[in-house]
């Protein structure tokens, strides 16, 4: 069973009113689960992959480095954070915690 199968079940559930759970067992086999559980672990095996991958490239600043900052530096940093995440720009205003 493929995933996007599984999106039309949760789907036909929520119209329903039924749990997920109930909807699986009243349209699938016991091997069509199996099958689908595989294929949910393969597809949750790569995306950790990828995103080990991507986490390993990254490198976090230590607690102590965030201390000895002055407050200017620090104040830059925070800005620099809160722009990023943001969906819009931030003006210097609101970046200033």
């Amino acid at each position: 069973m493929s995933l996007p199968l599984l999106e039309q079940l949760v789907s036909q559930a929520e119209s329903e009113g039924v749990t997920l759970a109930e909807m699986i067992s009243r349209t699938m086999t016991e091997q069509q689960m199996a099958a689908t559980e595989e294929e949910i672990r393969a597809e949750v095996a790569r995306e950790r992959s990828e995103i080990e991958g991507f986490m390993s490239d990254l490198e976090v600043a230590s607690l102590e480095t965030y201390l000895s900052m002055d407050d200017d530096h620090l104040s830059d940093v925070f800005e620099d954070l809160a722009f990023a995440l943001s969906d819009e720009l931030v003006t210097e205003d609101e970046a200033s915690w």
